[in-house]
């Protein structure tokens, strides 16, 4: 059972490493550098890449040193309230999905009427 609860832990470890190196964060910041036009489109990207990632590895933190318990003893459960407070101060992970359909979905011009299936 131990084995089994450690072996959990270096998942959600390693779980969290990766999702933290997630691609779709590096764009923003060559749009943001390269002043391209499409920097808007980019930034929603990788906020609602990174805002979902920090606060779902920022959660899984807690639990693992809770589950060993450290909960209070670590920082952890600081950067869980910072992946909150952020969320809402710069738009979470939903808002900026919504954000990035507006700007793909409202710009997109329909090369042909689209036709739906009868029957």
């Amino acid at each position: 059972m131990d084995e089994r609860a450690d072996q959990m832990r270096v998942e959600k470890a390693a779980r969290g490493v990766v999702e933290t190196h997630d691609p779709r964060s590096v764009p923003a910041a060559w749009a943001l550098q390269d002043g391209s036009p499409d920097v808007e489109l980019a930034v929603s990207v990788a906020q609602a890449t990174c805002s979902e990632a920090y606060r779902r590895v920022a959660l899984d933190a807690v639990q693992m040193l809770g589950g060993i318990g450290f909960t209070w003893e670590h920082p952890a459960h600081l950067y869980l309230k910072r992946a909150v407070t952020d969320a809402e101060l710069l738009g979470s992970a939903a808002a900026h999905r919504e954000h990035i359909a507006a700007l793909v979905l409202d710009a997109a011009v329909p090369t042909r009427p689209l036709t739906v299936a009868c029957g």
